[in-house]
Order: C-alpha cells, then structure tokens, then sequence
C-alpha cells in the first residue's frame, strides 16, 4: 500500500507493485522525507495471507448471505459496505470507522492498538490541524 496514498501528492495506485504518480512536489517539513523503496519492497508473507484472507473471508460471507437471504441482502450490505469506506473525518481527527468494523465483524478481534497505545496518540506526535485544512483545501 502506498504511504502518500489519500494525500493530495498521490493518486491512489492501483496495484501494491507500482509506484505512485506525483501531482506535487513532496512536502518534506509537513510529512517528512519520502522514499520510493517503502512502495516497492514486497509484503511479508503473513501480512499478504491477513490481507488476502479478509478479502476471501467477507467474499464468502456475501456469498452465504445471497444463498440464504436473497440477492437484495448481499447488495444492501455490499452498499453499506462501500457506504462506511467513504467515511472520513476532518485531518488531525482519527476514523474509527466503528460501522465498518461492525458490518466485517473486524470489531470482535483484538488487535495491537487494542491492548497496547496507539502510535499515533504519544504527545511527542503533534498535529497541527490548521495546516492540514490548508493541505486538504489546496490554500497553501
């Protein structure tokens, strides 16, 4: 997954192996310096099969949920589904994109920011919002 992908440097690739397409040049006081080695190197093993596995896992579920319900709950969950991804907050505001967890059942895992503090939440991180509107708004 490409780190500048969503920020207005990059356009989303299409495939993890390719490089992103630079709109602007990289803001390095804003997000720090860039390397294209980051993109290119391939994923460990175990983080392909998580990845691939929740694909497949919510693929068959859809095909569970269309066999018993009916096309109509298939397409009503795939709807909400791409309804939640959409979902963002303003910049400097974490998602917890909490319908989406809900609807992939991804609520009912513990994961690593569960137990342990979230990176991005030490004091040493700060954010500053206003500058992130002038990036989001193309102001600066």
């Amino acid at each position: 997954m490409c780190s500048l992908s969503g920020s207005i440097f990059c356009l989303p690739c299409q495939n993890s192996g390719s490089l992103p397409l630079v709109r602007a040049p990289p803001d390095a006081l804003r997000f720090g310096f860039y390397s294209a080695s980051e993109d290119v190197r391939p994923l460990h093993e175990v983080q392909r099969l998580q990845t691939t596995h929740r694909q497949s896992n919510w693929e068959l579920k859809m095909a569970t949920v269309e066999q018993v319900y009916g096309k109509a709950a298939a397409m009503r969950l795939r709807t909400e589904k791409s309804v939640l991804e959409q979902f963002t907050r303003l910049p400097g505001l974490p998602s917890s994109h909490a319908g989406l967890d809900t609807l992939t059942g991804a609520d009912e895992q513990i994961e690593f920011t569960d137990f342990l503090n979230d990176p991005d939440e030490h004091p040493e991180n700060s954010f500053r919002v206003h500058e992130a509107m002038e990036v989001k708004l193309s102001i600066f």
